[in-house]
């Protein structure tokens, strides 16, 4: 199942850098999930989304 959803991720990542990276925009990505703060699923949420804001330098923000 994460590795599914990492697939998943990547792909949309991807694809939206693809579509807006050419503009210069900020492109806002939303995660969603239904774990408590303290589960190892949102945690992994948040270092995925400092990971791609650090790597894109900005341009991808992943809203959780």
């Amino acid at each position: 199942m994460k590795r599914f959803l990492l697939v998943v991720l990547t792909a949309g990542l991807i694809a939206a850098l693809a579509a807006g990276g050419a503009m210069g925009n900020v492109i806002k990505l939303k995660y969603g999930h239904v774990e408590r703060i303290e589960d190892p699923q949102h945690m992994f949420a948040e270092r995925f989304a400092e990971r791609v804001r650090e790597l894109t330098e900005g341009r991808v923000v992943i809203e959780i």
